[in-house]
């Protein structure tokens, strides 16, 4: 490998395989995709205003002309030997405190973020070829669809430009140097996929996805979604030449009963193995859980009672509130009241549910109107897994002097 371009290790980070292909096979030359032939000649119509003062005759190029310095230099050539080969380069406009690329694009929307331009191998290699500190640099983007042109600037500081191109002085070494030779399969390389339809299409893709030998197969954008189609669709079969006959409904089909039926039919000598047998076989089921030989056998654990605190016997009042979360205070008769029982009446006079309001406004309206009825003094005893706790909590410990949580 006698040198490498900047445009060279641009392509490489986007598809080793197409760089492989266009460098190191003889495969004939692509022509140029429409996108590629019509960027070229906005950048010559650039280049030919810029030295010679002769506007440029397309309409797509004016828009640009207000990001143009006045001065620097135009299709600046550079050569860089710091690296493992030599990288050269042309620089579209270089001023003292600025590189500037022109870019073409049919969707303005690809244009490169600040931070992503700040991170792009050619631009840094022209940054580093700049020298100064620190560099801005430009990206011009030019709309082929009508007159229209965005800048995308940012500035880099001489320590990031060279951290940056060291990384890129080390891929040259270590991916692209032991590639460069026609001795190796393109095909061996791996391609991605997601450079088949960039900047136009890939003009190597006919090759790339007919290739039969030699490496894995790549298949183009068409391929993939032709093969996720064919993937997704579900062929209906054939029509029957001749009427399907139905089946007749069986008079003596069972129909399965429900677990209360069941129950009905549970006697008290019956023990839990024969009550499953007939769970089994009324209700025609292959398994039968323990819940429902309770429920026919009427031994069905009741539901845990909710949650409630032991009601506190009188005591002399606290200097401030202080609140116990789902904890109880050790101290005997002391002034106790729930956050439960601060929340019942609020409730009780709400229209409706407050849980069954949209957007919780039913529990912000109980929240507010309970925060006026809070004690100033004693205990207030929390459930934790109350629901209206997660908005109430924060006027809560405003509240209070004190809070003690127990640790679950």
């Amino acid at each position: 490998m006698k040198h490498a371009s900047a445009s060279q290790i641009k392509q490489f980070s986007r598809c080793p395989r197409e760089w492989h292909l266009q460098r190191y096979t003889d495969l004939p030359t692509p022509e140029s995709s429409k996108a590629a032939a019509l960027g070229k000649e906005l950048h010559k119509q650039i280049e030919i205003e810029r030295t010679t003062g002769t506007p440029a005759p397309s309409p797509l190029v004016a828009p640009g002309r207000q990001y143009w310095p006045k001065g620097g230099k135009t299709e600046h050539a550079f050569t860089l030997t710091d690296g493992p080969v030599p990288v050269v380069g042309v620089i579209d406009i270089m001023t003292p405190t600025e590189v500037i690329d022109h870019k073409t694009t049919s969707d303005l929307a690809r244009a490169l973020t600040p931070e992503r331009l700040a991170r792009d191998p050619q631009m840094l290699l022209y940054a580093h070829a700049h020298g100064g500190d620190p560099v801005r640099l430009t990206h011009l983007y030019y709309s082929t669809k009508r007159p229209q042109c965005v800048r995308v600037s940012v500035v880099v500081a001489r320590s990031e430009i060279d951290r940056r191109v060291k990384d890129i002085y080390a891929m040259i070494a270590a991916q692209m140097q032991p590639l460069a030779t026609k001795s190796i399969d393109s095909f061996a390389i791996p391609g991605r996929l997601s450079a088949c339809g960039a900047f136009g299409g890939c003009p190597y893709i006919k090759f790339c996805s007919t290739k039969k030998q030699g490496g894995p197969k790549m298949a183009n954008l068409k391929e993939l979604l032709a093969a996720r189609r064919t993937q997704a669709e579900v062929i209906a079969p054939e029509a029957p030449t001749r009427e399907t006959p139905q089946p007749k409904p069986d008079p003596q089909q069972v129909i399965p009963l429900t677990i209360e039926e069941v129950a009905a039919m549970v006697t008290p000598e019956m023990d839990r193995a024969e009550v499953k047998e007939l769970i089994a076989d009324k209700m025609q089921l292959k398994r039968v859980h323990a819940s429902k030989i309770d429920q026919a056998m009427g031994t069905s654990k009741p539901k845990p009672a909710p949650f409630s605190y032991p009601t506190p016997a009188p005591a002399p009042t606290a200097p401030g509130l202080v609140v116990l979360v789902d904890c109880l205070p050790t101290s005997p008769g002391a002034q106790c009241v729930t956050l439960a029982e601060v929340l019942a009446p609020v409730i009780a006079a709400y229209p409706t549910d407050p849980q069954l309001v949209d957007y919780g406004k039913g529990i912000a309206e109980v929240v507010a109107a309970a925060a006026e009825d809070l004690p100033r003094s004693g205990y207030l005893l929390v459930n934790s897994d109350n629901p209206y706790w997660g908005r109430f909590s924060q006027t809560v410990y405003e509240a209070a002097i004190g809070v003690i949580r127990a640790v679950k």
